[in-house]
């Protein structure tokens, strides 16, 4: 008798411990479902801030080709056009 009560008494407690355990855990797939909402939310964002910058890069290399193209042929002959700019010069552009 005494055996089958340590037994129930254990059974009750593994139990209850294993409860515990699913709660732990189900908190834990709780927060990871958000936490993978908001990445999925954070990629779109990414996903559509790169495609607007891909736009403007593209828009600013189209500008700059056309300027290039309309670049008279006197200019492109003349010194200033075939000579390198001063280092300081192109180190400010750069920025």
């Amino acid at each position: 008798m005494a055996l089958l009560f340590v037994s129930v008494v254990y059974q009750y407690y593994f139990i209850k411990s294993l409860k515990a355990e699913m709660a732990k855990q189900s908190n834990t797939i709780a927060m990871q479902s958000s936490t993978i909402e908001r990445l999925k939310t954070d990629a779109l964002i990414s996903q559509r801030l790169a495609l607007e910058l891909s736009k403007q890069e593209s828009e600013a290399r189209s500008q700059s080709d056309e300027i290039i193209k309309n670049i008279s042929t006197v200019e492109k002959n003349s010194d200033c056009y075939r000579h390198n700019a001063p280092q300081s010069v192109i180190e400010f552009l750069q920025q």
